[in-house]
Order: structure tokens, then sequence, then C-alpha cells
């Protein structure tokens, strides 16, 4: 786990990126080596994040009361941890239009926007 005592038990991450917005930290993804199984980092997770997990999806953790999501995933990379606060829902219907998910967005007058 990222930030725990290094006493042999854990296995360090490989590498860190971070998001900054707003010069805050928005999120983090936490890159693991492929030698490890899926497993064993959800185990890791659990050990802190356990009651947060959300059996039903798959790789994935909710922590309402200090609001961020943890999401894993595996590819041929290595695994990946993501630590991701929660945003305004604005700004999450105001990025999901900038990244085309309900179609090209168009300005006021009908017109695609540039």
């Amino acid at each position: 786990m990222l930030l725990q005592p290094n006493d042999g038990s854990k296995v360090d991450p490989e590498y860190v990126l971070t998001d900054i917005k707003d010069g805050r930290y928005h999120a983090a993804t936490v890159c693991y080596p492929p030698t490890l199984t899926v497993d064993d980092v959800r185990r890791s997770v659990n050990e802190v994040y356990g009651k947060y997990e959300l059996r039903d999806l798959d790789g994935v953790w909710r922590d309402a009361d200090e609001k961020f999501t943890i999401a894993l995933n595996k590819d041929v990379d290595g695994i990946h941890v993501m630590y991701i606060t929660f945003q305004p829902i604005r700004e999450v219907f105001k990025n999901m239009l900038k990244a085309g998910v309900f179609g090209p967005h168009s300005g006021p007058t009908g017109e695609p926007s540039p």
C-alpha cells in the first residue's frame, strides 16, 4: 500500500501519478508491477478500505465520508490503483460534454461548437 511502512510485507509501487486541480490533489494513480496479482492488490487495499468495497462492482471502493473512490484494474503494464476525489455533479457533466459522451456538442445556435 502506498505510504505504508516498508516492513517487507508490502510491495512498493513502480510509480505514482498525481492529478492536481485548482492547486489541490484531485487524483492519484499508483502503479504496481505485473508480477503481482489483482487479488494480492485487492487484499492490500482491503486491509485499509475493506468496509468500502462495493462487492457488486469488481475492483471499486467508495468512501462517502472521506469523499473519494478507489478503482483497481490490470493491463499489460501492471496493476493500477486509482484514488479519485468526488467532484460536484455539474463538473462531471461538463467533463462528459467536453469528452463527447452525449454526441457532438452544439452551441446555442445549434451549430457544432469548435
